[in-house]
């Protein structure tokens, strides 16, 4: 097996993937299989100030595929801030270009200036679970389904939250910043939630870096148990139609901008 060194060989082995086969359905348009698997790996340049997916984003840093090791996006989207030191890259405008920030990150600098020092910090500061890059507007229909395992803490959309300390403030903030995008998200699309598993792992902290085996194994058991409970439920045919009503359903919003009650007077087609 070819070792893979940079992006150019971790290119060529996800070309070789085995052809997947779609089952047809007269309701999509193209029934043809993706030509190549997606891959993404979310940071955030702090430098920036934008969510930057790897690998559709390489050449804002990089100028040749053979440049860049894969595991450079994994140590970028990793660094918890406080915790692990920031991943620092230099030397940018020697190796992108304004065009290619502009294509990207809709980049507006005036002088057409790009930064030429970036800092990367965990991506799960903007975005945790960024179940929206798989998302393809173009089938209502998907040609397969798209499966999330979400770590849930406690009950989820919990009502009984309070912020009556500084420390549950700050906490509460921080909070909602991080999963605002992601739930954002959800909540217009809500047919992905038939795709998602939660796991309840209130016990156990994410920042324990010296976590024990017996821990450990208690966490696999719990992955375990959530996969085979979910696989047993989960209904092809039933997401599919719930992809179709999400569909259904912006046309809705669109219809109806400002959520209002139509009267007698109103003229719909207006």
């Amino acid at each position: 097996m070819q070792k893979i060194n940079n992006l150019a060989d971790f290119s060529y082995h996800f070309m070789r993937v085995p052809k997947l086969e779609v089952i047809k359905d007269d309701r999509r348009e193209n029934n043809d299989p993706p030509h190549m698997p997606m891959l993404t790996l979310i940071t955030c340049d702090i430098i920036a100030n934008r969510k930057i997916e790897f690998t559709q984003m390489w050449d804002l840093y990089w100028n040749k595929q053979e440049e860049v090791h894969p595991g450079d996006f994994v140590r970028a989207s990793m660094s918890i801030p406080v915790f692990f030191e920031t991943y620092t890259l230099s030397d940018i405008r020697k190796k992108s270009s304004f065009d290619i920030w502009d294509k990207h990150l809709n980049w507006q600098n005036q002088q057409k200036r790009i930064p030429d020092k970036v800092q990367f910090i965990d991506g799960g500061t903007l975005s945790n679970f960024p179940i929206n890059v798989f998302y393809n507007p173009r089938y209502p229909v998907p040609r397969m389904p798209t499966f999330g395992i979400r770590l849930q803490d406690g009950v989820m959309d919990a009502a009984s939250r309070s912020n009556n300390s500084l420390f549950k403030y700050i906490f509460s903030l921080f909070s909602t910043i991080r999963f605002n995008f992601d739930r954002d998200f959800i909540t217009k699309n809500r047919a992905f939630n038939y795709g998602v598993k939660n796991i309840d792992v209130q016990e156990h902290s994410w920042l324990n870096f010296f976590m024990k085996d017996e821990e450990k194994i208690i966490l696999f058991r719990k992955g375990a148990q959530a996969a085979a409970e979910f696989l047993k439920t989960f209904d092809w045919a039933q997401y599919k139609d719930e992809r179709l009503k999400n569909f259904t359903m912006h046309q809705d919003r669109f219809d109806n901008p400002n959520n209002l009650e139509v009267f007698p007077f109103s003229d719909r087609n207006s």
